[in-house]
């Protein structure tokens, strides 16, 4: 449970860059799904076994000069009412909502525009009652192979504390992409998660 959790924490999933509302040619655009209807299966490997899963982008409003990009997650071939909320601003993409729970405040996953050696630090936190933080650092772009393709991405490490429970993750970004691919590392056990295919939605 505690290891699916921190991978919903952590997930900004995927799509090409150019929307209907969009930004001041804003930088995040290309690092997050930005059109309804971008669909796109992602895959879990667990070292007990693999799942996978379906999003679809259902909503993209321009709000006080940020996108906010409402997403609902496939059960059983339908979306439930349930969203997911990120928030797209020219200093970077921040996560609102998880499937419907709103975090006391948006957190910044990623900040923007990426440069080698930047750090910032998040912190993620729901009634009150949990506080996660995240402690992340741009690397380098490196070339990733994963089943939806090939990408030349982002590398972006994060060191992860949730009260006094450590664990870390590699994360890449692909420009026009998103999250191609992840690696957690977590003592309780890890996981890989991968872009598994992608189909764009509406312009």
């Amino acid at each position: 449970m505690h290891r699916r959790l921190a991978a919903c924490l952590l997930l900004s999933l995927v799509v090409p860059a150019g929307s209907a509302p969009r930004l001041k040619d804003g930088p995040g655009v290309s690092y997050f799904p930005t059109n309804v209807g971008d669909r796109w299966v992602i895959e879990m490997r667990y070292p007990t076994g693999t799942e996978e899963y379906t999003e679809e982008v259902t909503d993209v409003e321009n709000k006080d000069g940020a996108l906010i990009i409402s997403i609902g997650r496939e059960v059983d071939g339908k979306l439930p009412p349930q969203r997911s909320q990120i928030q797209i601003t020219d200093k970077g993409i921040y996560r609102m909502s998880l499937q419907g729970s709103a975090y006391d405040a948006p957190y910044r996953i990623l900040k923007l525009p990426l440069k080698p050696g930047e750090a910032w630090t998040s912190e993620a936190s729901s009634g009150g009652a949990q506080s996660t933080t995240f402690k992340y650092r741009a690397m380098r772009e490196e070339d990733v192979e994963v089943p939806a393709g090939k990408f030349r991405a982002f590398r972006i490490e994060v060191d992860i504390d949730t009260r006094g429970r450590s664990s870390r993750s590699a994360i890449w970004y692909g420009p026009g992409v998103g999250i191609v691919k992840m690696e957690h590392d977590d003592p309780a056990g890890g996981y890989v998660r991968v872009l598994k295919s992608f189909r764009p939605g509406r312009k």
